[in-house]
C-alpha cells in the first residue's frame, strides 16, 4: 500500500511539473458545479445564452437540473434551440433582458459571443477582429422578473450580455430575492462602451445581500497575458449561509 501511494506521489509532482512548464497552475479549489450542489440548485437561468456553450458545460459537470436559456440574436438562437432539442429539462426562450419591457436594437457580430446591444469600443476590435458588428437586429426586451419558471424553485442566475448585466440586474429585483447564486463575467477593460467598472459591480451585489464567492479569469488582456481582462464572478446570497 505504501508503495502504491509514493509511486502516486511521483507520478502526482510529474504531472504537476509538465503543466508548470507550459506556464499552466493546477490550483484546487471550489467549482461551479460544487456550488451548484451545495446550494441544491434546480434552475440555472442562463441570460445570454449564445449557442449553449455554458449550459452544456453544466450538463457534462453533471448538473442535471432545469436550465432556462435567453438568447435574442435569431439565428444564434435556432442553433441553440436545435442543439438542445432533445433536453427535456432545457427550455430556450427567444428575448433580450433589460429593467422594462420594450425594443432595443443589438449589434449582431461576427462571432456571435461578442453580440451585444451595447455598441463595441475600440478595444474590442483590437481584442478580437471578429467582434465586429456585421448587422443589427430589433429584438424585444423583458425583464427577468417576468419569467414565470423561478416560482418555488432554488435559483442560480448566470448573466453573460456583454456589457448590459446591469441593465439585466436591473429588472430583476424579485428574482435576485430568491436566488441563491449569481454568476457576472465582470471586465477589467471595456470592450463595450458605457458599461460598469468590476469594483461597482461588486458595490451594487453587495448592496443586495452578495458576496463574493469564486473568482475566474477568464480572457487575458493582448500585448499583457499575465493580466486578465475579465473575470467570471460567482456571487452567493449571505442570508442563505454567512
Amino acid at each position: 500500500m505504501q508503495d502504491r501511494f509514493d509511486r502516486f506521489l511521483v507520478a502526482k509532482r510529474a504531472v504537476r511539473a509538465f503543466v508548470e512548464r507550459r506556464g499552466f497552475q493546477l490550483i484546487k479549489g471550489a467549482t461551479l458545479h460544487q456550488f451548484l450542489a451545495d446550494r441544491k440548485v434546480d434552475l440555472v437561468i442562463d441570460v445570454g445564452a449564445n449557442e449553449g456553450q455554458y449550459s452544456r458545460s453544466l450538463r457534462r459537470w453533471g448538473y442535471a437540473g432545469d436550465i432556462v436559456a435567453i438568447e435574442p440574436v435569431g439565428a444564434t438562437f435556432t442553433r441553440l434551440a436545435a442543439r438542445f432539442a432533445g433536453d427535456m429539462k432545457f427550455t430556450a426562450v427567444r428575448t433580450a433582458l433589460g429593467a422594462a419591457v420594450g425594443e432595443a436594437e443589438i449589434h449582431v457580430a461576427d462571432n456571435s459571443v461578442f453580440s451585444s446591444i451595447k455598441a463595441t469600443t475600440a478595444l474590442a476590435e483590437q481584442f478580437d477582429h471578429r467582434a465586429i458588428t456585421v448587422r443589427t437586429e430589433m429584438v424585444p426586451v423583458v425583464p427577468l422578473d417576468s419569467l414565470d419558471q423561478i416560482v418555488g424553485r432554488t435559483v442560480f442566475v448566470k448573466i453573460d450580455t456583454q456589457g448590459f448585466e446591469q441593465e439585466v440586474l436591473l429588472g430583476a429585483t424579485a428574482t435576485l430575492a430568491r436566488a441563491v447564486g449569481v454568476q457576472l463575467e465582470l471586465a477589467v477593460d471595456h470592450l463595450y462602451e458605457g458599461v460598469w467598472d468590476l469594483p461597482e459591480a461588486v458595490a451594487f451585489m453587495t448592496a443586495r445581500g452578495f458576496a463574493l464567492a469564486q473568482v475566474r479569469p477568464t480572457n487575458p488582456k493582448r500585448g499583457d497575458p499575465v493580466s486578465a481582462l475579465e473575470f467570471d464572478c460567482v456571487f452567493r446570497r449571505i442570508d442563505r449561509r454567512a
